[in-house]
C-alpha cells in the first residue's frame, strides 16, 4: 500500500508539475510596454528627421511593424509583440539614419553651389580694352 501511494504521488507530480510550470511561464510574460514605447519614440525621431521624404519605405515598414506589435500585445501575444516592436525600432532607426545622411548630402551640395557662385562673383573681371582715338 505504501509503495502504491508513493507511486501515485510521484505520477501525480509528473503530470501536474509540467502543467504548473507552463501556467507559471505564461503568467510571467508581461506586456512589452518599454519595447512599444521605444519603437514609437524611434518612429517619431525618424519623422522629425524627414524620413517621409528621404526614407519613406523604411519608415512605412517601421510603422506597420509597430501596428502589428500593438495588435499582438492586445491579443496577449507578448513575445511576438516584443519582437515586432524591436524590429520596428530598428527599422525606424535605419530610416532616421538614412534621412539624416541624405539631408547632409543635400546641404553639402547646396553649400558647394553657394561657394561656386561666390567664387564667380568675386573673381577679378578682365579690364575693358582701351578705346582707340
Amino acid at each position: 500500500m505504501e509503495i502504491k501511494k508513493r507511486l501515485l504521488t510521484g505520477m501525480g507530480l509528473a503530470v501536474i508539475l509540467p502543467g504548473l510550470l507552463l501556467i507559471a511561464g505564461c503568467a510571467g510574460e508581461k506586456k512589452p510596454v518599454s519595447s512599444l514605447s521605444n519603437a514609437d519614440y524611434a518612429i517619431r525621431r525618424a519623422q522629425d528627421a524627414k524620413a517621409n521624404d528621404f526614407a519613406p519605405a523604411e519608415l512605412r515598414m517601421a510603422e506597420e511593424k509597430l501596428s502589428q506589435a500593438r495588435t499582438a500585445a492586445e491579443n496577449e501575444k507578448y513575445k511576438d509583440a516584443r519582437e515586432l516592436a524591436d524590429e520596428a525600432r530598428a527599422d525606424a532607426e535605419a530610416a532616421e539614419a538614412k534621412s539624416r545622411s541624405e539631408t547632409a548630402k543635400k546641404e553639402s551640395q547646396e553649400m558647394q553651389e553657394s561657394v561656386t557662385t561666390l567664387q564667380r562673383n568675386v573673381s577679378p573681371q578682365p579690364a575693358p580694352a582701351p578705346m582707340a582715338r
